[in-house]
């Protein structure tokens, strides 16, 4: 597949590409036609086009701002790559929420300075303005170092999260209520955090499972401070 035709099929995709520096050989997109050609990896960067697509102009372009220096961000010491480049493209998922919550008016917020700790998403109705701030739990460091073991080995799937998950997705509920309470223009706005979750190989969806992450929203949600939690697809 040519460039033109990536281009075509994937336009905001090849926008971050276009406006990254495309001769770094840690840029992401090098070698894409090739990723795209296998079909299952092929659907899940549809379905990722699909839903950056969803973005009006403006939020696009302040994401892509956002985005683009982590196109070229790899991180081979951890084994984790260019995943800074997807927890940041995730924002997105918080956009669409908003979007059917019935804000208008939104935007991700870039943060200016480090004295401050910026919102990801800000949205607005007549009456007040919601802030939110999206959290990405990935893949384990248990489950890098056996995606990395020759020759591999089975293992037993479970069907509810470990106590470690757990407490995990509750700290990052807990620093994202941090975030917005401490941001100045948080005041009278209705607070939001969304948990993306990718689970590991070994736990796998369940309606166990969903009832926990059921439990940890309610638990941790309030009237004006509402939490999110949402597995997701790994590539």
């Amino acid at each position: 597949m040519g460039s033109a035709m990536w281009k075509q099929q994937f336009p905001r995709l090849f926008d971050l590409y276009d406006r990254s520096n495309k001769n770094d050989l840690d840029n992401y997109f090098r070698g894409f036609q090739s990723k795209i050609n296998h079909g299952l990896a092929r659907e899940w960067y549809e379905k990722l086009e699909a839903t950056l697509g969803e973005l009006d102009k403006r939020a696009w372009d302040q994401l892509a701002r956002k985005v683009v220096p982590y196109v070229t961000a790899r991180d081979e010491e951890h084994q984790r790559h260019w995943q800074q480049l997807f927890d940041h493209l995730n924002e997105s998922e918080g956009y669409l929420y908003l979007r059917k919550r019935g804000y208008e008016n939104i935007q991700f917020l870039d943060e200016v300075s480090t004295i401050e700790k910026i919102p990801d998403i800000e949205g607005e109705k007549t009456d007040h303005k919601a802030l939110m701030e999206v959290k990405s739990i990935n893949n384990s460091d248990d489950e890098i170092r056996e995606r990395n073991r020759r020759p591999p080995r089975a293992r037993r799937a479970g069907t509810s999260i470990s106590t470690a998950l757990e407490n995990q997705i509750c700290c990052n509920i807990q620093e994202a209520h941090g975030q917005l309470k401490a941001f100045s223009s948080a005041e009278h706005a209705h607070w939001y955090a969304l948990v993306l979750l990718e689970l590991d190989t070994d736990v796998r969806q369940s309606n166990q499972l969903q009832d926990q992450l059921r439990d940890i929203e309610n638990e941790k949600s309030s009237i004006d401070f509402h939490v999110i939690i949402r597995v997701t697809s790994p590539l």
